[in-house]
């Protein structure tokens, strides 16, 4: 089954100039757009281009006049200097399944940046197709042109839209079957696909001249890589002549350090001798100290698991002994206290009986004491209860006066009233009269004070507020007595309104005082008559204002005197005002002030205790001592009844105490034998004595330490008499001690032991790494009775270390000699030779005459190398050069089968390229050759370098002496090509307009077939502009195009070549090149039957 050819589907337009907001559906085959100049047909072709190639190498494909770019394409606000667009092809991968493409432009810069529309998240490798294209409305936020950013954060209904880099987009569009050709691998292949798309343009026609076409046609890139590898090689080259002089002198300086390594290895040998020879007789000596220590071992051993199973036997019998005992004990304690839980019930019994008992009897001793008491009341005057109660009466009376008395008195003195009650008519009078007395005094004192405050008032002539002070200036003075009278009299009453509300009060004296009517006077005062009102004004006892103004006596010595009276009256009121009310406030105060005065003998006479009882306790006795009989019998009767319950109960409780004892005795000895009374936890933990003594023993027996017979025979030794506990605590002691003797001893032995082993492992060490095999004691042993000694190889290290630093004093770093290692020396001597440190000290001389000779035969390889390098380098450019010829003759034969118009056909021919013989490169090659086996590539430092060897040789093969290194490393130098039209007879012909733009179309699709991948399918678009101007050539173009799978898009004035009414679709352009939002004329449309239409929408309907 044939793959599905992809196709543009659509064209959107969002805020672009002429196009503004449009929606283009594309033929499958064939789309025409016509229209005047400045409809915006041509920018058709440069939507396509930039979607495909993007901004970056972006060129217009119709000539203005000036250069375009892509910052005029996005429109912008009205009024504004900023704005934005988009636009956006839909690319049909199956059918009905599309991937949207889009660029985002904005009018200040120039980049346009790429997007992808899909219905899948991944954006690495696979797209996946939407159900449905997308159009520009589908780019609108809330009907609003916003950022690609902004738009990218918000989800669309058809799919999932993402801003991608440029080469992340070419591999997109390669990776998922959009494009045929991969144009993120080089920008050579970006750019030559840019120009192949604008050369479909008729306005944007490339050069044919032979250099031209071989840049379209291979780049550049063989040519800088041929180049940039030639120059690495030259640097080589070099680098081999400074090599060829650096090996000489290694090989000088090799055989220095040599000669000082040799003395080295003499002195190593010999010190390495003695220390063979020395760790030879220390791990003999050492072997030997190590298996007497064993033997020794093996006997403490011995003597710790008999000591181990002695001090288990005892163990296993102490605690059997030890777990009867707790045993029979913890039998008893049960026993008790199961007695005690028994008993625990009577007890109670017995206990509730008692109290019932004793309850009773306390009941009834009561009654026997109320009895008793009666009687002791009973005299020769008091023979029964009525007489009885009449003394009760008697000496309640007296106790209840005192009671009252002291009250008062403490009422007194709590208040500090003694010397004041004693000194007032309280405690002299009567209570009535003093009650009258103390009121009538405090009336006068009231008065007194009222007087005396008006007449402070008044006296105060310095106060505003003295009518004394307003007279003085109000009135003529002298005045009467009757108006000094009436201005005393009126004193108290405010000049202002009193708040809150009172009586009366004196805001305008003048009226008053002026001209006071009197009516009648006597001896003490007159009748003042207010508007039909009579008030009587007492006459002032000493008059101050009789007197001309300038002879007052007011003056404020009599001021400070009425305050002192003043202060005198206030006190005194105070002070009887607080003894009356004191007073008054005391319950029952008659009675107490009569008390106070009687005479004390009489008062607080003795009384009985009768006297302390309530009349219903009183009743209490004499109810109780008349059915005395009865009470005394029922006492008689309880007490004997305690008696037997107290016995009982005293009874039951001794024997449990008994009980109660024998426990504690036993706990206390629990505690005293074995520090705890949990009988449980003691069992539980000396099962697991004897449990653990038990298996110890078993695991003695098992690994055959101890034979069974042997212990069998230690249990009869230790137990033939039947030891008491005691004596088991003793041999349990001393059993202990032995076994810990044991171990110390055994720990010793296995301490010598261990250190004797480690001195032989340490010997042993050191004669592997003196001797490089194990030591084996039966070949290897020497006999040696005491330790060797190390002087004589330690003299020889010396003498080593002499010779070594001496070698050494070129070594800067002397840190890392500090080992003396051979290896260290011989790497830092000659590193390249030993480039480790470790390395065989035997083998150093054979190493270093192995050097000697790989530098001698390094000398000799070095020419020969780079020779071959560079036939390499030269055998790159030839190989190129063929495969450019092979690629001509390919394109050569599809020109020649597709033929132009009146018999044309467009031919491409090479032929070798003047100035630059393809065999020079053969005599370069002897050159080389030559140089290097006669007088050697490195012989002199003033020898011609490689590139003048390479341009003398080329001159002298009749080479362009022009050319430069680059050209002679170009594989196109060696070749011209000429493109032209020729007649069937082959001769040429320059050919019309429409005839060149067809030649060119053909080289361009021969291009393509080039540079795209055969496994991968992809949208192939052919952009015509002008195409009504080719003529007979378009129906050849429209033939070739249908043939390959391209989809053509025209831009003309007039639709080109016939209408077909299936095969395209037209739009009709108006010109809209100084339109704006508002004026825009959108296109017309003719999709169906040549039937044209205003909503070139209804083709998506």
């Amino acid at each position: 089954m044939a793959k599905f050819q992809p196709k543009i589907y659509s064209l959107s337009t969002l805020n672009i100039r002429q196009h503004f907001n449009c929606d283009y559906r594309f033929h499958d085959f064939r789309t025409d757009f016509s229209g005047e100049s400045g409809s915006g047909k041509s920018l058709i072709a440069d939507f396509i281009q930039l979607l495909l190639v993007g901004s970056g190498v972006f060129k217009s494909g119709t000539e203005g006049v000036k250069s375009r770019d892509t910052s005029g394409l996005a429109l912008k606000s009205a009024g504004g200097n900023y704005g934005r667009g988009y636009i956006l092809i839909n690319v049909e991968v199956q059918p009905r399944q599309y991937i949207a493409l889009g660029g985002y432009l904005e009018s200040s810069s120039t980049q346009m940046l790429f997007f992808i529309v899909q219905a899948g998240y991944d954006f690495e490798e696979t797209l996946a197709p939407m159900n449905a294209p997308v159009f520009y409305r589908d780019l609108l936020l809330d009907g609003q042109i916003d950022t690609l950013e902004k738009l990218e954060k918000n989800a669309l209904e058809k799919g999932y839209l993402k801003r991608v880099s440029n080469k992340k987009y070419y591999h997109l569009l390669f990776n998922n079957g959009i494009l045929a050709v991969d144009l993120s691998q080089n920008e050579q292949s970006l750019k030559s696909y840019a120009a192949i798309i604008r050369s479909f343009s008729r306005g944007k026609g490339f050069s044919t001249h032979s250099d031209a076409l071989k840049t379209f046609l291979f780049g550049d890139a063989d040519q800088k890589r041929l180049l940039a590898k030639y120059n690495d090689e030259l640097q080589n080259i070099h680098t081999d002549h400074q090599q060829h002089q650096r090996l000489q002198e290694e090989i000088a300086l090799i055989k220095d350090k040599e000669q000082k390594i040799e003395r080295v290895m003499l002195d190593f040998n010999a010190y390495h001798h003695l220390k063979k020879q020395h760790s030879q007789e220390s791990a003999s000596f050492w072997f030997r100290e190590n298996a007497h220590a064993a033997q020794e071992l093996e006997q403490a051993e011995k003597v710790y698991q008999v000591s181990s199973a002695r001090k288990f036997l005892v163990a296993k019998r102490l605690a059997a002994r030890k777990k009867a005992d707790i045993a029979g004990r913890y039998d008893a304690i049960k026993k008790l206290r199961n007695k005690r839980n028994n008993a625990e019930q009577d007890t109670a019994m017995l206990e509730a009986q008692k109290d019932n008992a004793k309850k009773l009897l306390d009941g009834s001793t009561r009654y026997k004491e109320l009895i008793d008491k009666v009687n002791s009341w009973l005299t020769e005057d008091r023979k029964d209860s009525e007489s009885i109660r009449q003394w009760y009466s008697e000496e309640r009376s007296k106790l209840t006066d005192a009671e009252t008395l002291k009250a008062f008195e403490g009422y007194l003195h709590a208040h500090r009233l003694q010397s004041e009650f004693k000194q007032s008519d309280w405690y002299q009078e009567d209570y009535v009269t003093a009650r009258y007395n103390t009121l009538q005094k405090l009336k006068k004192l009231e008065d007194a004070i009222t007087n005396k405050e008006v007449q402070l008032l008044f006296s105060d002539l310095d106060n505003p507020a003295s009518l004394a002070h307003w007279a003085i200036a109000q009135l003529a003075l002298p005045l009467s007595i009757e108006q000094e009278s009436l201005l005393f009299h009126y004193q108290p009453l405010s000049r202002t309104a009193p708040i809150p509300p009172q009586k009366r009060y004196l805001p305008f004296p003048e009226r008053l005082f002026k001209n006071p009517t009197i009516v009648k006077a006597d001896d003490g005062g007159f009748w003042l008559e207010l508007n039909g009102l009579y008030e009587y004004i007492t006459y002032v006892s000493e008059q101050h204002l009789n007197v001309p103004a300038d002879q007052i006596k007011l003056d404020r010595v009599p001021l400070k005197a009425l305050k002192q009276q003043l202060d005198t009256l206030t006190g005194e009121y105070e002070q009887l005002k607080n003894l009356r009310e004191k007073l008054e406030g005391y319950p029952a105060l008659e009675k107490a002030i009569t008390l106070y005065k009687t005479n004390p003998s009489e008062l607080f006479a003795a009384t009985d205790d009768i006297a302390h009882l309530t009349p219903p306790e009183l009743e209490q006795y004499l109810s109780a001592f008349k059915n005395s009989e009865q009470h005394l019998a029922d006492y008689e009767k309880e007490e004997k009844a305690y008696g037997i319950a107290l016995d009982n109960y005293t009874l039951i409780r001794r024997a449990d105490g008994d009980a109660k004892e024998k426990i504690e005795e036993v706990e206390r000895h629990m505690i005293d034998q074995y520090g705890g009374t949990d009988f449980e936890q003691l069992l539980q933990e000396l099962e697991g004595d004897l449990l653990l003594a038990g298996n110890a023993l078993d695991e003695l027996i098992i690994t055959k330490t101890v034979s069974l017979q042997r212990i069998q025979k230690l249990e009869t030794d230790l137990f033939s008499t039947n030891p008491a506990m005691n004596k088991l605590h003793e041999m349990n002691t001393n059993t202990e001690a032995e076994y810990k003797d044991a171990a110390r001893l055994r720990d010793q032995k296995k301490e010598r032991c261990i250190s004797s082993l480690e001195k032989l492992n340490e010997s042993k060490m050191k004669f592997l790494a003196e001797h490089h095999r194990e030591f084996v004691a039966d070949q290897d042993a020497v006999k040696i009775d005491q330790e060797p000694d190390e002087n004589q190889s330690n003299r020889a290290g010396i003498k080593f270390m002499e010779s070594y630093d001496s070698a050494s004093n070129e070594i800067e770093d002397k840190t890392i000699l500090k080992d003396y290692s051979v290896g260290v020396l011989a790497h830092k001597l000659l590193p390249t030779i030993f480039p480790t440190q470790q390395l065989q000290e035997e083998l150093i001389g054979e190493q270093i005459e192995k050097r000697l000779t790989e530098l001698a035969n390094d000398l000799q390889s070095i020419g020969s190398r780079k020779i071959e390098i560079l036939h390499n380098v030269f055998s790159e450019v030839h190989k190129a050069y063929n495969e450019y010829l092979t690629k001509v003759q390919r394109i050569a034969r599809y020109l020649s089968s597709n033929e132009i118009t009146g018999g044309n056909y467009a031919t491409l021919q090479h032929k070798p390229a003047p100035g630059y013989p393809e065999d020079w490169m053969k005599i370069f090659r002897k050159r080389l050759t030559h140089e290097m086996q006669e007088v050697g590539l490195f012989a002199s430092a003033h020898k011609q370098d490689i590139s003048e060897i390479m341009l003398s040789v080329f001159r002298e093969a009749n080479g362009d002496r022009n050319a430069k290194i680059e050209d002679l490393l170009n594989p196109r130098s060696y070749f011209d090509l000429l493109f032209e039209i020729k007649l069937e007879n082959g001769q040429s012909n320059s050919g019309s307009n429409g005839q060149t733009y067809t030649a060119n179309a053909l080289l361009c699709l021969a291009r393509l077939s080039l540079i795209e991948d055969k496994e991968h399918v992809g949208i192939r678009v052919m952009p015509i502009d002008e195409a009504e101007g080719l003529g007979g050539n378009y129906e050849m173009l429209h033939a070739l195009a249908k043939k390959e799978g391209y989809q053509i898009i025209t831009m003309s004035i007039d639709t080109a070549g016939d209408i077909n009414n299936d095969g395209q679709y037209i739009y009709i352009m108006h010109d809209n090149k100084d339109s704006t939002g508002s004026t825009y004329v959108p296109p017309l449309g003719i999709f169906h039957d040549g039937q044209l239409t205003e909503n070139i929408n209804e083709i998506f309907e």
